[in-house]
């Protein structure tokens, strides 16, 4: 998988702008007894992913925050990485790029029916037209979520709606063991 997403990260440059849409450490991983991970020290592990983003080499990066149970519950691990590597840490972000209003979260609920799969990701496009009408923020051309380890992709309401693969190894034992849908593996470029 590694060689795959570094072919990739070759193949595609170079990048104007990097939006990492969290969960960018997988954390203590109490659950798993860290029996998968290189290492289980959450510095260490901000080391690794700031070499890994250092080497897709673009300027303009932005963090969004992750789920607790990856980056920190009392903390913030990405605040780290996003100082080691020069980025803009966001709670959520919303990002105006050449004139496309992209608003980007990691969190989205998931669905165990594939043909429900689509449905929390046009309820966000539906949050996204309401906070816009209560002028909190502003109408999204694009909307990304993360989280759930599969991709999809919408067109509803002018807005294009995309839900994120993961860059997490489709043999783990999360995946495995307690995953009975269809895990993708990749990212997005826009």
């Amino acid at each position: 998988l590694w060689s795959i997403f570094r072919g990739w990260i070759v193949e595609y440059a170079p990048y104007n702008s990097l939006i990492l849409n969290g969960d960018l450490i997988d954390g203590t991983d109490a659950r798993g007894g860290g029996t998968e991970q290189i290492t289980t020290d959450r510095l260490k592990q901000c080391e690794i992913a700031s070499e890994i983003i250092q080497g897709i080499e673009c300027n303009d990066i932005h963090i969004v925050a992750g789920t607790p149970y990856h980056v920190g519950s009392s903390e913030d691990f990405e605040r780290v990485i996003a100082g080691n590597v020069g980025a803009k840490f966001h709670d959520r972000g919303f990002f105006r790029v050449n004139g496309v209003e992209i608003n980007c979260k990691h969190y989205i609920s998931g669905s165990a029916l594939p043909h429900t799969r689509l449905t929390p990701l046009a309820r966000e496009i539906l949050q996204n037209r309401q906070w816009f009408l209560e002028g909190t923020e502003p109408l999204a051309n694009v909307i990304v979520r993360s989280h759930v380890h599969h991709y999809e992709q919408i067109d509803h309401d002018g807005c294009l709606g995309f839900i994120t693969p993961g860059l997490q190894s489709l043999g783990s034992k999360y995946g495995a063991r307690i995953c009975s849908g269809v895990i993708h593996f990749g990212f997005l470029i826009l």
